[in-house]
Order: C-alpha cells, then structure tokens, then sequence
C-alpha cells in the first residue's frame, strides 16, 4: 500500500485528487463561513441597537429643542402683548384752539387698553376706536367720519360734533 493513497472508512483504496479539499477541510470552511455570518449578523443587531439608541437621544434632543422653542415663543407673545398694551392704549385726542396764535395744541390722554393694540387719534372732540374698529364720539350716536365731518362744518364752534364742550 502506498501511503499518498488514502483509504476510505470501508477499508477499500480510493484515489483522490490533491487539489481536491477534503471534507474536513468543507466543514471547517462551512464552520468559519457560519462563524462569520453569525458574527456579521451580531454586528448588524448591536448597530441597530446602537442607532435606535442615538435616534432615542436625536428624538430626545429634538423634543428638548421643541419644548424650548415653545417656551421662547410664549415669553416672546408675553412680551409683546406687554409692549402692546403699553404703546397700544386708547389715546384721545383733545384739542385746545388758542385763537391768539391760530394753532392748535394737542394732548394725549390714556385711558383703557384697545382690544386690537391700534392708537386712536380723533383729530376733534373725544372719539375712541369701539372693539369692532369702529371710532365713535364718546357720549353721542356719531360715529367716526360723520363726526369728523361735522366738526369740519363748524370749525370755530365752541362745541364739537357730539355737542360737548371742548377741553
């Protein structure tokens, strides 16, 4: 018997070809094969889990930046209705005419906050600006336009449109 020849488990001689693998050597290359796969495939799962955990934190960060941003627009909303109440409140208008000179002087008196933040500045009498944005005469039916209108029909009457005496 020669000893390249191997023999096969029955006890017969087989001739095998040396570039052959064995199979041994199929299954230890099957085994390194599946080590890998199982390897990659751990891999892959602690990534995942690692990405699901830095999306947690990306989320939380967000949700974080959100709650924040929520909070700058509530105080900045604060802040502005303030700033609006405050440069936002019913002006009047009065009016003294000092014949002596010709001119007209003009004070503005403060009163109570307008719904809508808009100044009123009646050119006669006292006019306010109503919730609806309407101006009414204080005190009398004449509303806006027809009161400044009948002002003008009578400039160097000693009564404005609503009929009271001017301040």
């Amino acid at each position: 018997m020669s000893t390249n020849t191997p023999r096969n488990t029955r006890g017969t001689i087989e001739s095998r070809d040396p570039q052959e693998p064995s199979m041994s050597d199929i299954l230890n290359e099957i085994k390194g094969a599946r080590t890998e796969m199982v390897t990659k495939i751990y891999t892959m799962v602690v990534d995942i889990i690692l990405l699901r955990t830095d999306l947690r934190k990306v989320a939380d960060r967000v949700t974080e930046a959100e709650d924040a941003i929520g909070v700058l627009n509530r105080e900045v909303s604060e802040w502005v209705d303030m700033v609006s109440l405050r440069m936002g409140s019913r002006q009047v208008l009065e009016t003294d005419r000092t014949e002596a000179r010709g001119s007209q002087r003009a004070r503005i008196r403060t009163q109570k906050p307008l719904q809508r933040g808009v100044p009123s500045l009646a050119p006669t009498g006292r006019i306010t600006v109503q919730p609806d944005g309407t101006l009414a005469a204080e005190g009398d039916e004449l509303y806006g336009q027809n009161a400044f209108e009948e002002q003008q029909r009578h400039p160097d009457s000693d009564t404005d449109a609503t009929g009271h005496g001017q301040l």
